[in-house]
């Protein structure tokens, strides 16, 4: 782990480890950074003349979409789809079929003041993308939250204590369990076996992975051959730093975190 509290700092050190420790021609470097613009600033950084000279053989893409990668090499391409139910945009609209009935049926004022008096179901729709914007959040922050719901059980996790959820935001485990029913009933049999939620997958993935003490599952030696570097890393979700952190325990990846208490770039082993 690499601090540092400049980016400049960062990247000059980065283009270091390039230098001192290049991988065989054939083999892409692998580089996780926080944003597009991220990737775009380093691109040029390290195709500076004073740097590299050129970028090339480097594959600069999200934490999400490395750890995404990861999942479909390990899981298989048939157990994670390309598009799953519980998707932002596919949840919108499967919200917006339910949520009048929902709210009606349990009474819930701050969901009702949208869907009535709506012909055109305009609020509706504003409703349901608000909703679909939270569940979706669930799905990388609070995944264990989705667990316990969809197990029926009506409680917050935090700290490792379950608490129980307040009365006035109890509809949002009961609308977990309604979508989960509309999918599992509405779904294409040939689909039973997909995973629909990233939360799912996210679980999944570790349970094989932790089943696999003695050597790395199928697909994984494919990443095991590149070499990955995070650059600034900072804040992101539990479940991408678990797989991460995984990952580390079998392979060397450097991390360049940006935001070092000191005023030198360090090397913490």
């Amino acid at each position: 782990m690499f601090h540092g509290n400049r980016l400049e700092d960062l990247r000059d050190l980065t283009v270091g480890l390039f230098k001192n420790n290049p991988l065989p021609p054939l083999v892409p470097e692998t580089l996780l950074v926080q944003s597009n613009g991220m990737k775009h600033w380093l691109e040029m950084a390290l195709a500076d003349d004073a740097a590299m000279g050129i970028c090339a053989a480097t594959q600069m893409e999200l934490p999400s979409s490395f750890v995404w990668r990861m999942y479909r090499l390990v899981l298989g391409q048939a157990l994670v789809p390309v598009a799953m139910p519980f998707d932002k945009q596919a949840l919108v609209w499967r919200l917006w079929r339910l949520l009048p009935e929902f709210a009606k049926t349990h009474q819930v004022e701050a969901l009702l003041s949208y869907v009535k008096d709506d012909p055109l179901g305009r609020q509706r729709y504003q409703l349901a993308q608000q909703v679909a914007d939270v569940f979706d959040g669930y799905q990388s922050y609070r995944a264990d939250w989705l667990c316990d719901w969809a197990q029926g059980l009506f409680v917050l996790q935090h700290q490792g204590q379950r608490k129980a959820i307040p009365p006035n935001q109890i509809w949002q485990a009961q609308l977990w369990q309604l979508l989960l029913q509309d999918v599992l009933e509405n779904q294409a049999p040939e689909l039973a076996s997909q995973c629909h939620s990233r939360a799912e997958v996210h679980s999944q993935f570790m349970r094989k992975v932790q089943q696999a003490e003695a050597q790395p599952p199928e697909g994984l030696p494919q990443l095991w051959d590149a070499g990955v570097k995070s650059f600034s890393w900072c804040k992101t979700p539990a479940k991408n730093t678990g797989a991460m952190t995984w990952i580390c325990w079998r392979k060397s990846i450097r991390f360049c975190h940006l935001g070092g208490n000191k005023a030198e770039t360090t090397c913490t082993p």
